[in-house]
C-alpha cells in the first residue's frame, strides 16, 4: 500500500493503491485531495468491499514510513481490522518497488487513455483503468499474463483437483 501524488491541469491530486504481491492485482485505488489517514482508510475498505471481508485478519499490509502510515489513526485501524503493518526502513524505498512501479505506470499511461480534466471523472476513469490494469495489460513478472486471469486460473486448478474423486491405491488378486 501506498500514495503517490499526481498533477492534474492547476491542480495535485493523491492516489492511495494496495496490490496483490501474488498476482500483481490493484485491489483497491482510491484518489482525494489530500494524502491524509482518510484516504488510506477509504482505500482500505475498499479493498476489503473488493475482497468481501469483515476484517483483513492475519493479512500482512506493507507500506513506506509515510506520516499517514506511522500514525496513531492507523495503529489503532491495523488494531481493530486486525492487519499486519509492516514497513520499510528508513529511506529505503526497494522493498516498496511492485508499488512504485504500478504508480509510474498509472502516471505514464493513465494519460494515453483517459483525460485528465475534471476531477469526477478522473475518479471513474481510475477505476476503469483498474480494470484494464487487471484485465488488460499485460505484466511482464507474470509471464505476460494479467493480473485476474492468473487468480481464475490457479482457482480452476483449485477447483478441478478439489473436485477430483481420490484414487485409491488399486491392487490386482493372484
Amino acid at each position: 500500500m501506498d500514495l503517490s501524488e499526481i498533477k492534474m491541469e492547476q491542480e495535485k491530486i493523491f492516489i492511495s493503491a494496495i496490490i496483490d504481491l501474488f498476482n500483481r492485482e490493484l485491489i483497491a485505488v482510491v484518489l482525494g485531495s489530500t494524502p491524509s489517514c482518510k484516504l488510506v482508510e477509504a482505500t482500505l475498505t475498499m479493498a476489503m468491499a473488493e475482497r468481501k471481508l469483515e476484517k483483513m485478519t492475519g493479512i500482512l499490509l506493507h507500506t513506506d514510513q509515510g506520516p499517514q502510515f506511522t500514525s496513531y489513526q492507523h495503529h489503532k485501524q491495523s488494531k481493530a481490522l486486525e492487519f499486519i503493518p509492516s514497513m520499510s526502513r528508513r529511506a529505503n524505498c526497494w522493498d516498496n518497488t511492485v508499488m512504485e512501479s504500478v504508480f509510474s505506470h498509472y502516471k505514464t499511461e493513465f494519460e494515453l487513455h483517459y483525460p485528465m480534466n475534471d476531477y469526477s471523472y478522473v475518479k471513474i476513469d481510475l477505476l476503469l483503468f483498474r480494470l484494464y490494469f487487471n484485465e488488460e495489460r499485460s505484466q511482464k513478472s507474470s509471464g505476460i499474463r494479467h493480473p485476474k486471469p492468473s487468480w481464475k486460473r490457479i482457482y480452476s486448478i483449485e477447483i478441478r483437483v478439489s473436485g477430483c474423486p481420490k484414487k485409491g491405491r488399486q491392487t490386482t488378486g493372484t
